[in-house]
């Protein structure tokens, strides 16, 4: 070993810690979608109360917005769904700095609504976190069904 080693080390360390710190803020902000996930199942407005900012907005295909975090709490009470299996495929993660960050993934769920049988679905969602005082919250949901 020569004495360039360290100094390689320590040049590789500091090339990888942008990909590293990417890897775990996708982790951590995906761990978040599913304890979401697992909240609305579950009608528990705890992780919707400390992660959704006040202007939350909620958007999934043909049906209107659901604007404001309480509005947003109000919905997750007020749901008639069942959540079976859950999955996430395609996780991707875009930041804007260090402070803004746009997860998009493939939810693979089984969902029933209304008394009605669970049924595969598969959703693209986009999510829009940012950080506020070491804290991350989410100002913006979207969610659309692929079509197989």
């Amino acid at each position: 070993m020569n004495n360039r080693s360290p100094g390689l080390w320590l040049a590789l360390a500091v090339a990888l810690t942008p990909a590293a710190a990417r890897a775990d803020l996708k982790s951590n902000l995906l761990a978040i979608e599913k304890e979401m996930w697992l909240a609305w199942a579950d009608k528990n407005p705890a992780p919707y109360s400390k992660y959704l900012d006040a202007d939350y907005r909620f958007i999934a295909e043909n049906t209107a917005p659901i604007v404001g975090k309480q509005t947003n709490i109000d919905a997750l009470m007020n749901h008639s769904c069942v959540l079976g299996s859950l999955s996430f495929e395609d996780v991707s993660i875009r930041e804007f700095g260090s402070s803004v960050a746009v997860l998009g993934y493939t939810a693979v769920a089984a969902i029933g609504c209304g008394g009605e049988p669970q049924k595969s679905v598969k959703l693209a969602i986009t999510a829009v976190w940012h950080q506020h005082k070491n804290s991350w919250t989410t100002s913006n949901y979207h969610q659309s069904v692929i079509n197989n």
